[in-house]
């Protein structure tokens, strides 16, 4: 008899263990979803909440001024390949004046040598007669090319344009020679050869030919 009690005793006990287990595992697993309703129910009362708010908000604003504020100012941007715009005539004397020089004028605007000539021309300016008066103050047409850019038959056919003559500065007729010969090998034109060390087509001619580069 005493044992048969001691094992009921034995069974209640182990179904009561197997039931608070149970319970313990029930707990955990509602407690996370019995949270998560919680704080869903919470989160839609706060939205509820200020949406309220805001309407109540939106009722009190006065729209009677609306748009009166002023806009912020658009940047003018260029467009590709847009040059900016060229500065005053008086600006352009300056540059000129800063550095004497049709390439560095031409560089400083953005633009190139003929529009830069034409700038220089608006603000009081002549590049030729400019380069004609440095040309009578001594200066070569190597100088004169190296100084402004344009190439030695270029820059004697400008001072001609002035009504100058444009004689070999250079007694040295090596040096006269070698001018022909670079102006050749940049211009591939005997005419601009002659042109440009103040000799005739046939001396030209003759001394490319001498120096073996004559093509013709």
């Amino acid at each position: 008899m005493t044992t048969q009690r001691d094992e009921e005793k034995r069974r209640l006990r182990e179904a009561r263990e197997q039931l608070e287990a149970a319970k313990s595992v029930i707990s955990e697993l509602e407690g996370p979803r019995i949270r998560l309703r919680i704080s869903r129910r919470k989160l839609a009362r706060q939205k509820a909440t200020q949406s309220e708010a805001a309407g109540a908000q939106a009722q009190a604003v006065d729209v009677s001024d609306l748009g009166t504020e002023p806009q912020d100012p658009v940047r003018k941007v260029l467009r590709v390949g847009e040059k900016p715009r060229l500065p005053e005539p008086s600006e352009v004397k300056r540059i000129y004046e800063e550095m004497p020089s049709l390439d560095q004028v031409a560089q400083a605007l953005g633009r190139d040598r003929r529009a830069a000539a034409k700038a220089l021309a608006a603000a009081g300016i002549d590049i030729k007669e400019d380069i004609a008066k440095q040309w009578d103050s001594g200066s070569s047409l190597r100088e004169l090319h190296k100084r402004h850019g344009p190439g030695c038959d270029t820059i004697s056919r400008w001072i001609k344009s002035t009504g100058r003559e444009v004689q070999p500065r250079n007694a040295n007729r090596q040096c006269d020679e070698a001018l022909v010969v670079e102006t050749y090998l940049k211009t591939r034109s005997a005419n601009r050869c002659a042109l440009a060390a103040g000799v005739s087509w046939e001396k030209a001619r003759n001394i490319l030919r001498k120096r073996g580069v004559w093509e013709k």
